[in-house]
């Protein structure tokens, strides 16, 4: 453990309570639970496929092609959840596009 990052955080976190200003929270801050949770399995899972893959023959390992999969349907249903939900995740503005599914 690299205790020297401690006094850092601490003090990050005294300056954000100091001045960082309060906000109200209200029914417009809602959080796109299912999109966030796809994307975040997505990443979680493609990161663990590059890591790992190397030292278990990429492709020729199960694991490998089961954290693919994981991935690809992570990334499909965050897609999915971004066209048709009415308060998302991220803003549409940060695809080029439109995503027609």
């Amino acid at each position: 453990m690299f205790y020297i990052n401690v006094p850092f955080g601490i003090m990050a976190a005294f300056g954000l309570l100091t001045f960082l200003p309060e906000t109200s929270f209200g029914r417009s801050a809602r959080l796109d639970w299912i999109g966030f949770g796809a994307l975040s399995l997505a990443i979680g899972a493609f990161q663990t496929m590059l890591d790992r893959g190397e030292t278990l023959d990429w492709f020729g390992s199960y694991e490998i092609i089961a954290e693919a999969c994981v991935a690809a349907l992570g990334f499909y249903i965050f897609l999915v959840q971004f066209s048709l939900a009415p308060n998302h995740f991220c803003r549409r503005g940060c695809l080029p596009t439109e995503i027609s599914l």
